[in-house]
């Protein structure tokens, strides 16, 4: 598992998980607003990509719109002509395209693009990479699939990919990867440049091992500053969401 020669920018500043979102504030996760926040924040942004049933890649991170809009619909089925009907927790804002995301932080910041990736890669794998390759801020991919990760190792090497592992509680994955997941046996054939581990589950012995190896670490999904305080000693950055972290 090679390290990205540019990778540092993401382990410079805490990460927004799903953008600088704020339920209080009426900014969703995963919109263009919360987008917007972590950009005027300087807080580099995770955010989750989907792929629609024409080939376009939206940003949303359940499999099913009813939490977040309200309405019973599989995101799969859904074309880009949809989603401006699509009302994000009673807001004005809509499920956005990926490309709309990337159009919108115009290379502020860094974007952590977790592909919600299931069995082998295909048209998500191959659409976000020609919607990264083309622009002009930095950006780097994780996914739970190790397909996916392996894809990108193969086809698209000069964009910072990782593996994202952790106990994998309340999930309904066979035994089998539920193991790769928390033990990251899946790396070895995924050959990620970071690891990005749930934060609960640190410290752990592959987490451990890894970083020994030069393998940058990223906690998921932190949720305190108490919480980052612990974190920050085994782990190289984090991502979090519902507070506004001090600097390492």
């Amino acid at each position: 598992m090679d390290r990205a020669p540019s990778f540092e920018w993401m382990l410079a500043r805490p990460v927004a998980h799903r953008g600088y979102h704020d339920a209080g504030r009426k900014i969703p996760e995963n919109s263009l607003a919360a987008f917007e926040e972590a950009a005027s924040n300087n807080f580099p942004a995770e955010l989750d990509a989907r792929l629609l049933c024409d080939g376009a890649v939206c940003v949303f991170h359940d499999e099913n719109t009813f939490r977040l809009t309200g309405i019973d619909r599989h995101v799969s089925g859904l074309s880009e002509a949809d989603l401006s009907s699509f009302r994000l927790r009673g807001t004005d804002q809509t499920i956005p395209l990926l490309a709309d995301v990337l159009e919108t932080v115009g290379g502020r910041v860094p974007l952590l693009i977790e592909l919600k990736s299931f069995g082998e890669a295909g048209l998500l794998e191959r659409n976000t990479a020609k919607l990264v390759s083309s622009y002009g801020g930095k950006c780097a991919i994780q996914s739970f699939n190790p397909r996916t990760v392996r894809w990108f190792s193969e086809h698209a090497p000069d964009i910072p990919r990782g593996q994202l592992g952790g106990r994998t509680k309340g999930t309904d994955l066979p035994l089998h990867r539920k193991i790769l997941m928390r033990t990251l046996l899946c790396a070895v054939y995924s050959k990620p440049h970071f690891i990005a581990f749930e934060a609960e589950a640190l410290p752990c012995i592959p987490c451990t091992l890894a970083r020994r190896r030069d393998i940058p670490l990223l906690a998921w999904t932190v949720r305190s500053q108490e919480e980052a305080l612990r974190v920050r000693e085994i782990c190289d950055n984090i991502i979090f969401e519902g507070f506004f972290p001090d600097e390492p």
